[in-house]
């Protein structure tokens, strides 16, 4: 698919729950990640930044999301992060589930004229923009998630400015193993 940026920078993200944020800050003092962090409301994992094959007027955008996603019942996920490498949590596991959300998104939104820009999926969690050296294991948080966020991001000035919710079903997550669930939110 040949694709156009939109001049708005436009992400699906999945946002962890607050007491799973609240995990997260406490690695980041426990690791000094006290520079340049993300703030604990904008914590995300971006599941893909949108790119459309025509331009799209901003005002017509999340119409042309919602449009794509009707009649879709995108699974929920598990998201396991363990591992701690430049400021970003990562999994040391596939994240199958999450991989499977970001493909069938892809699908859909090709289908309807939209697509993801980078089709390579690394999964990470920003905690802060200075860089951390080396690679940590570090204590399993773990949350599911039940909803996508469509947002508009302002680069540069680390803005995002939500434009839309979507449930994922719930009944689609597989249950956590109970050796997983150390940090469970």
């Amino acid at each position: 698919m040949n694709v156009i940026e939109t001049s708005y920078s436009y992400y699906l993200i999945l946002v962890p729950p607050p007491a799973t944020a609240r995990l997260m800050d406490r690695l980041r003092v426990q690791y000094g990640l006290d520079r340049q962090i993300v703030e604990r409301e904008r914590l995300h994992m971006t599941i893909g930044k949108l790119a459309v094959q025509h331009p799209i007027p901003l005002p017509d955008m999340v119409d042309h999301v919602e449009q794509a996603f009707t009649g879709h019942n995108f699974p929920g996920c598990e998201i396991v992060l363990d591992r701690l490498s430049g400021g970003m949590l990562e999994s040391s596991d596939r994240l199958s589930g999450l991989h499977h959300l970001h493909g069938e998104l892809s699908g859909v939104l090709d289908s309807k004229g939209l697509g993801i820009v980078n089709k390579s999926f690394h999964p990470h969690l920003s905690l802060s923009y200075a860089s951390y050296r080396g690679i940590s294991i570090v204590p399993r948080i773990v949350w599911h998630a039940t909803e996508m966020i469509l947002i508009e991001s302002l680069h540069g000035r680390h803005l995002h400015r939500p434009l839309r919710k979507w449930g994922l079903a719930r009944d689609q997550i597989a249950p956590v193993p109970k050796q997983l669930e150390i940090w469970n939110a």
